[in-house]
């Protein structure tokens, strides 16, 4: 004997009509987390405040920094899946990308592949990608051009599952310590506020 059931009642219980992916589903059961990725500006490098901390004061949401000194865009990045796979995180919050401006890794092209690459990884994963745009670099007119080159691709990036934190519209050379790379507390303060404008 077949029963067939009702159209909707069906769809109820299978939890498939609407749309439903794999992916939205998982959404679902994320861990109200956020990871960061960064460099030496997430791991607070001459300044005695990191904003990974801030946005945990900030948001109320519990924060995991994985922000290693001299990482370029490409090595913050590998680090993504297992983090995801590890904490299943809600969001993720990514600041890379400077190294790259000064040479590192596949410098301003490898940056930004490299978030293409993320934003497929959080879409795969239904992972929130924050992305930050970089600070400027005073130290250097042709390292400051090759940040506003990534922070442009980064924008193009944006959509879907990727949010940008826009940093660097808010920061100048008063946000910056001497070296004129790095962040002093006001702009470590600043990029925890650009971050936390994309949280609910």
């Amino acid at each position: 004997m077949v029963i067939r059931l009702p159209g909707i009642l069906l769809c109820a219980m299978l939890s498939a009509c609407g749309g439903n992916s794999s992916s939205s589903g998982a959404s679902g059961n994320k861990e109200n987390l956020l990871v960061v990725l960064g460099d030496s500006i997430g791991y607070g490098y001459q300044t005695s405040v990191r904003f990974p901390d801030i946005l945990q004061n900030l948001s109320g949401i519990p924060v995991i920094n994985n922000s290693i000194p001299g990482n370029s865009a490409e090595q913050g990045v590998a680090d993504a899946p297992g983090l995801i796979k590890q904490h299943n995180p809600r969001y993720l919050a990514v600041l890379l990308g400077t190294n790259n401006a000064l040479g590192a890794g596949g410098e301003v092209d490898g940056a930004i592949r490299t978030m293409e690459d993320l934003a497929q990884i959080c879409k795969d994963t239904a992972t929130v990608c924050i992305l930050g745009t970089l600070p400027p670099i005073t130290a250097s007119s042709n390292e400051n051009n090759a940040v506003n080159q990534i922070n442009a691709g980064y924008l193009g990036v944006a959509g879907g599952r990727v949010r940008i934190a826009d940093a660097n519209s808010v920061m100048n050379g008063s946000h910056l310590n001497s070296d004129g790379i790095h962040p002093n507390n006001s702009g470590q303060q600043v990029i925890a506020e650009a971050f936390a404008a994309q949280l609910p």
